[in-house]
C-alpha cells in the first residue's frame, strides 16, 4: 500500500502541484500535496519576517509527511526540493512587503490545510 501511495505522489509531483483548494482536489493525495506546497510556499514567502528557522521547520514537516508515506528519504527529499524549486522560480512569491500579521495568518492557514488534508486521507 505504501509503495502505491509513493507511486501516486511521484506521478502527481511530475505535474503541477498547484490546485485551487483542498476541497477541490480530486483525491486525498492531491489535497495533501497541495497543502504541503501551500504551507511550504507560505513559509518561504515569510522567511524574512519570521526567520529562516521557521522556514526550515516547515520544510522538515513537509518532508516528514512525505517520509510517512514512502519511507525513502531520497525520494522525499527530491519531492521537497522540487516544490522548493517551483516556489523559488515563481516571481509572485518574492514579496518583501508582507507583514508579520499576514505571515501569521498564512502559516496558520497552511497548518490547518495540512491537518484537513491528512484528516481526509485517514478517513478513507
Amino acid at each position: 500500500m505504501r509503495a502505491f501511495i509513493a507511486l501516486i505522489f511521484l506521478c502527481l509531483m511530475c505535474g503541477n502541484v498547484v490546485a485551487n483548494s483542498v476541497q477541490d482536489s480530486a483525491t486525498p493525495a492531491d489535497a495533501i500535496i497541495k497543502a504541503e506546497y501551500d504551507y511550504l510556499r507560505a513559509a518561504y514567502l515569510c522567511r524574512d519576517v519570521v526567520g529562516a528557522d521557521r522556514y526550515l521547520r516547515a520544510r522538515s514537516i513537509v518532508k516528514a509527511i512525505e517520509l510517512g508515506f514512502m519511507e525513502k528519504e531520497d525520494i522525499a527529499e527530491t519531492l521537497v526540493k522540487k516544490m522548493e524549486n517551483e516556489i523559488q522560480i515563481s516571481l509572485k512569491y518574492h514579496s518583501k512587503n508582507i507583514s508579520a500579521e499576514e505571515c501569521d495568518t498564512l502559516l496558520k492557514a497552511g497548518t490547518h490545510q495540512l491537518y484537513l488534508a491528512m484528516d481526509s486521507l485517514f478517513k478513507l
